[in-house]
């Protein structure tokens, strides 16, 4: 999910982002829009980290979640690159989604216990973000399909909750829908989590990991 990336002239920059994020229509700059998980899409999470025995992957396909976005105030901020933008939204992940896998193939059913265990599923069954802001670039992928924004949240995972920033990549999906691929280094410990160990202490896991998502929205159904 790794793009790379040029500068475009901030007018022209702006016009693409406006015309990926908004709605195909003359008032959308002054609506707000709502785009929601879709449902015909495997969306893709994925964390990847390392043991003293091998790297280890863990995935899971199921995400639901809802943005909100005021296109008047989005259209402005792409006139001024690095403005944030207040913007409403939220995202779950099911930990007991989360599997584990190798070589492309399920691994271990006692990995992904000692996995429930860490995140403590009981009492805190899902992995919940909260959008608070994004920031558009200047920069945009050279495909010249997607744009580049910066976001601002929290992340909660085992009950602890963290302010973390992060890039988006934003680009258009089916059913006049978005793909949103994000990926982002963060530590098991900042959640209070300890790195699993096994056999006496003699299989240790890094406290390091890479957190990738791809979640496919689309506007929401009128009710």
């Amino acid at each position: 999910m790794t793009n790379r990336f040029t500068f475009l002239p901030r007018r022209a920059a702006a016009a693409l982002a406006l015309a990926l994020l908004l709605p195909a229509s003359g008032a959308v700059a002054a609506a707000k829009e709502t785009y929601v998980t879709c449902p015909t899409s495997r969306s893709l999470v994925q964390i990847e980290g390392t043991s003293t025995l091998h790297d280890w992957m863990v995935r899971g396909r199921f995400i639901e979640g809802k943005a909100v976005v005021d296109g008047a105030a989005l259209k402005a901020a792409l006139a001024e690159p690095g403005k944030e933008v207040a913007v409403r939204g939220e995202l779950e992940i099911p930990a007991r989604s989360l599997r584990s896998f190798r070589r492309g193939r399920p691994y271990s059913s006692r990995m992904d216990g000692i996995m429930y265990e860490k995140l403590l599923v009981e009492t805190h069954p899902e992995i919940r973000f909260e959008l608070e802001s994004v920031k558009p670039l200047k920069e945009v992928a050279e495909d010249g399909k997607s744009v580049k924004l910066e976001a601002v949240g929290k992340l909660t995972v085992a009950g602890v909750t963290k302010s973390i920033t992060f890039p988006l990549t934003v680009s258009p999906a089916e059913e006049n829908g978005l793909k949103i691929e994000a990926k982002t280094a963060m530590k098991m410990s900042d959640f209070n989590i300890d790195p699993p160990v096994a056999l006496a202490g003699t299989i240790r896991t890094g406290d390091d990991v890479t957190v990738e998502i791809e979640w496919i929205v689309i506007p929401e159904p009128a009710s």
